[in-house]
């Protein structure tokens, strides 16, 4: 087992992995350099750098790119997507810079759910009882007993009883929505929970969900997500469902019809 907290700053270990990132940055961007036919090579070297820990600001930085840039790299489809939906790599830029709804997405946190997937959640919870990230339009369709809006401050509440969390996209919001979450169901006070979320299971916040729920759903089709003021919003990505409690059998009932599940 290699004990990383016994090697000194000093050792080349951790000056390996401190400099990996600009490694793969400088490597992008001398494939951006070289055009279009490049374009998505660079964009899987800035997802490596960004895999190594560096941030979008530090990499722009580096690369001497500006930071939204960097941030419609690393939110548009991959390679093997863009192939199936025939997407040139432009199209795809495009695609993500028009701010959909995506797990690294810095923007518009307000989309709401689907009636479908409520429906579901009240069939295996038997109600909701609190929406801790919603508003008033989008609890029309929710119907939680109550909800806290972006002015109640939600992280500070209280939450108890069935959740439905279907929280803002943009971090750090949803790695502190979804620790809030698992702090309250270990504690007791949530009894049941189900998520909305992206797919993104190389998230820390997706392995939180998933190391304490009980059964994720994956759906075969992306989410189409709504707002009374905008057109309907379409992800980038996939999506899950993940359920918190012991009624697995009702969980997989009614959340089959969207796709498969895993129970954990």
């Amino acid at each position: 087992m290699t004990r990383l907290v016994a090697l000194r700053p000093d050792q080349a270990e951790v000056r390996v992995v401190q400099e990996a990132w600009r490694v793969h940055a400088d490597k992008a961007a001398a494939l951006e350099a070289k055009g279009e036919r490049h374009q998505w090579e660079a964009k899987g070297e800035y997802e490596a750098a960004a895999a190594e820990g560096a941030s979008e600001r530090m990499i722009a930085e580096r690369v001497g790119k500006s930071g939204p840039h960097i941030h419609y790299l690393l939110t548009m489809v991959s390679r093997s997507e863009a192939e199936v939906e025939d997407l040139s790599f432009a199209e795809a830029y495009a695609k993500a810079k028009g701010g959909a709804h995506v797990g690294r997405n810095t923007g518009d946190n307000e989309w709401y759910t689907p009636a479908a997937y409520i429906a579901a959640a009240v069939a295996v919870m038997g109600g909701i009882d609190l929406d801790p990230a919603s508003t008033a339009e989008a609890n029309e369709v929710v119907g939680a007993v109550k909800f806290f809006a972006e002015k109640d401050n939600s992280l500070q509440q209280s939450w108890q009883g069935r959740v439905w969390l279907n929280p803002p996209y943009a971090r750090p919001l949803i790695d502190n929505f979804c620790a809030k979450l698992t702090e309250e169901y270990a504690a007791g006070n949530v009894t049941q929970a189900i998520t909305l979320t992206n797919n993104a299971t190389e998230t820390g916040w997706f392995h939180a969900l998933a190391e304490v729920g009980a059964a994720i759903c994956f759906p075969r089709h992306r989410v189409k997500f709504w707002h009374p003021g905008k057109e309907s919003a379409t992800p980038l990505q996939g999506q899950a469902c993940v359920y918190f409690g012991e009624d697995i059998p009702a969980f997989r009932r009614e959340f089959l019809q969207f796709g498969f599940l895993a129970v954990l």
